[in-house]
């Protein structure tokens, strides 16, 4: 019970919990490849790698978010609930994002070679990440 404890131990134990959130957080979010397809979908669609992550519906946000799923789903080991954590949702959100990108390329062509061409993209980035500026 908090009201037994100290002013001085209450906030050592706050401390200690952020501490603890804070790092779950990073562990969480620690997944270097989806970062890195978050900015090449972010670069395509010229929008911020934080509205991806955010919970912006508008449809190039969300058009941009089922991208980096299907990349990410098709491109890494990542399981659902990885890049579900990775981009703040739920796996299932993932797996809808991953369906949706590829009804959509199946019957539209013109977005299957933009999908194509950020594969190649995606492809050459994770297997070298420096190389992508120079």
């Amino acid at each position: 019970m908090t009201g037994s404890l100290s002013l001085e131990d209450r906030v050592t134990a706050l401390e200690d919990r952020f501490e603890r959130l804070d790092g779950e957080r990073r562990a969480r979010l620690h997944t270097p490849a989806v970062d890195e397809l978050l900015r090449l979908v972010a670069d395509e669609f010229s929008i911020a790698p934080l509205d991806i992550r955010s919970h912006r519906r508008d449809i190039d946000t969300t058009a941009a978010r089922w991208l980096v799923c299907w990349l990410a789903r098709r491109l890494t080991a990542y399981s659902y609930p990885q890049i579900g954590r990775a981009l703040g949702r739920d796996h299932t959100t993932i797996m809808s994002a991953v369906r949706k990108v590829d009804d959509r390329r199946a019957s539209d062509p013109a977005y299957t070679r933009m999908t194509e061409r950020l594969l190649d993209q995606a492809r050459c980035l994770l297997a070298d990440p420096e190389g992508l500026d120079g």
